[in-house]
Protein backbone atom coordinates (compact mmCIF):
# COMPACT_ATOMS: atom_id res chain seq x y z
CA UNK A 1 0.00 0.00 0.00
CA UNK A 2 2.71 2.32 0.73
CA UNK A 3 4.01 1.63 -2.98
CA UNK A 4 0.94 2.52 -4.32
CA UNK A 5 0.42 5.57 -2.08
CA UNK A 6 3.96 7.17 -3.04
CA UNK A 7 2.92 8.21 -6.49
CA UNK A 8 -0.02 10.00 -4.89
CA UNK A 9 1.53 11.87 -2.54
CA UNK A 10 4.36 13.12 -5.08
CA UNK A 11 1.41 14.76 -6.98
CA UNK A 12 -0.10 16.24 -3.95
CA UNK A 13 3.51 17.29 -2.96
CA UNK A 14 3.48 18.84 -6.32
CA UNK A 15 0.23 20.20 -6.85
CA UNK A 16 0.91 21.72 -2.91
CA UNK A 17 -1.83 20.03 -1.51
CA UNK A 18 -2.27 21.26 2.10
CA UNK A 19 -3.32 19.87 5.65
CA UNK A 20 -6.80 21.92 5.22
CA UNK A 21 -7.57 21.61 1.49
CA UNK A 22 -6.76 17.55 2.12
CA UNK A 23 -9.31 17.21 4.85
CA UNK A 24 -10.09 13.96 6.08
CA UNK A 25 -11.30 12.40 9.79
CA UNK A 26 -11.01 14.68 12.64
CA UNK A 27 -10.04 12.73 15.61
CA UNK A 28 -10.79 15.52 18.24
CA UNK A 29 -14.17 15.69 17.38
CA UNK A 30 -14.62 12.49 19.41
CA UNK A 31 -13.75 10.39 22.86
CA UNK A 32 -10.78 7.96 23.10
CA UNK A 33 -13.92 5.16 23.00
CA UNK A 34 -15.94 6.45 20.45
CA UNK A 35 -13.06 7.32 17.99
CA UNK A 36 -11.76 3.54 19.11
CA UNK A 37 -14.86 2.32 18.13
CA UNK A 38 -14.95 4.02 14.76
CA UNK A 39 -11.77 3.10 13.73
CA UNK A 40 -11.57 -0.25 14.37
CA UNK A 41 -14.80 -1.85 14.60
CA UNK A 42 -17.94 0.02 12.87
CA UNK A 43 -16.16 2.23 9.81
CA UNK A 44 -13.95 -1.49 8.96
CA UNK A 45 -17.02 -3.55 8.79
CA UNK A 46 -19.60 -1.44 7.60
CA UNK A 47 -16.91 -0.49 5.22
CA UNK A 48 -16.26 -3.99 3.81
CA UNK A 49 -20.02 -4.38 3.29
CA UNK A 50 -20.85 -1.85 1.15
CA UNK A 51 -16.99 -1.58 -0.65
CA UNK A 52 -15.97 -5.17 -0.71
CA UNK A 53 -18.50 -7.71 -0.26
CA UNK A 54 -21.63 -6.25 -2.04
CA UNK A 55 -19.94 -4.88 -5.56
CA UNK A 56 -17.28 -7.59 -5.35
CA UNK A 57 -20.02 -10.40 -4.90
CA UNK A 58 -22.56 -8.73 -7.31
CA UNK A 59 -19.68 -8.29 -10.30
CA UNK A 60 -18.59 -12.02 -9.98
CA UNK A 61 -22.22 -12.97 -9.83
CA UNK A 62 -23.00 -10.83 -13.08
CA UNK A 63 -19.79 -11.25 -14.97
CA UNK A 64 -18.40 -14.67 -14.75
CA UNK A 65 -14.92 -14.37 -16.74
CA UNK A 66 -13.80 -10.79 -15.52
CA UNK A 67 -15.91 -10.82 -12.34
CA UNK A 68 -12.61 -10.40 -10.12
CA UNK A 69 -11.16 -7.38 -11.96
CA UNK A 70 -14.64 -5.59 -12.92
CA UNK A 71 -15.08 -6.06 -8.58
CA UNK A 72 -11.77 -4.64 -8.09
CA UNK A 73 -12.62 -1.48 -10.19
CA UNK A 74 -15.95 -1.15 -8.66
CA UNK A 75 -15.00 -1.89 -4.99
CA UNK A 76 -12.13 0.41 -5.07
CA UNK A 77 -14.35 3.57 -6.65
CA UNK A 78 -16.88 2.90 -4.48
CA UNK A 79 -14.49 3.07 -1.06
CA UNK A 80 -13.17 6.43 -2.57
CA UNK A 81 -16.57 7.67 -3.02
CA UNK A 82 -17.38 6.91 0.62
CA UNK A 83 -14.47 8.96 1.30
CA UNK A 84 -15.42 12.21 -0.53
CA UNK A 85 -17.21 14.06 2.34
CA UNK A 86 -13.80 15.20 3.56
CA UNK A 87 -12.48 16.08 0.24
CA UNK A 88 -11.45 15.21 -3.13
CA UNK A 89 -8.12 14.67 -2.47
CA UNK A 90 -8.53 12.99 0.53
CA UNK A 91 -10.92 10.38 -1.41
CA UNK A 92 -7.81 10.01 -4.28
CA UNK A 93 -5.35 9.34 -1.23
CA UNK A 94 -7.78 6.41 -0.11
CA UNK A 95 -7.76 4.78 -3.62
CA UNK A 96 -4.48 2.41 -3.19
CA UNK A 97 -6.25 1.35 0.34
CA UNK A 98 -9.56 0.56 -1.53
CA UNK A 99 -7.61 -1.45 -3.91
CA UNK A 100 -5.64 -3.02 -1.39
CA UNK A 101 -8.97 -4.69 0.53
CA UNK A 102 -10.78 -5.24 -2.72
CA UNK A 103 -7.74 -7.31 -3.79
CA UNK A 104 -7.16 -8.82 -0.33
CA UNK A 105 -11.01 -9.81 -0.37
CA UNK A 106 -10.36 -11.49 -3.59
CA UNK A 107 -7.64 -13.35 -2.18
CA UNK A 108 -9.15 -15.04 0.60
CA UNK A 109 -12.18 -15.83 -1.12
CA UNK A 110 -10.35 -17.98 -3.54
CA UNK A 111 -8.75 -19.51 -0.51
CA UNK A 112 -12.04 -20.65 0.70
CA UNK A 113 -11.52 -18.46 4.22
CA UNK A 114 -13.70 -15.46 5.48
CA UNK A 115 -12.63 -12.93 3.20
CA UNK A 116 -14.90 -10.26 4.57
CA UNK A 117 -13.12 -10.63 7.99
CA UNK A 118 -9.57 -10.68 6.42
CA UNK A 119 -10.48 -7.07 5.03
CA UNK A 120 -12.28 -5.78 7.66
CA UNK A 121 -9.22 -6.74 10.01
CA UNK A 122 -6.78 -5.32 7.49
CA UNK A 123 -8.68 -2.31 7.53
CA UNK A 124 -8.63 -1.94 11.40
CA UNK A 125 -5.27 -2.91 11.47
CA UNK A 126 -4.60 0.01 8.89
CA UNK A 127 -6.90 2.07 11.03
CA UNK A 128 -4.87 2.03 13.53
CA UNK A 129 -1.54 3.50 12.76
CA UNK A 130 -3.13 6.79 12.42
CA UNK A 131 -5.56 6.20 15.66
CA UNK A 132 -2.42 5.51 17.88
CA UNK A 133 -0.43 8.46 16.96
CA UNK A 134 -3.39 10.23 17.68
CA UNK A 135 -4.00 9.14 21.00
CA UNK A 136 -0.21 9.18 21.29
CA UNK A 137 -0.74 13.07 20.86
CA UNK A 138 -3.46 13.02 23.07
CA UNK A 139 -1.82 11.29 26.53
CA UNK A 140 1.76 11.98 26.03
CA UNK A 141 2.07 15.71 25.60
Amino acid sequence: MIVLEIPIQLVFEYLDISDDKFGGFNPDDFGVFTLIFLSLILAPILETLVSQLIPIEVSQAFFKNSGNIIGITIATIIFSSMHLSYSIWYAIAVMPSGFLFAHTYIIFQKRKESSFWMASILHASINLIPLTIDLTDRFIK
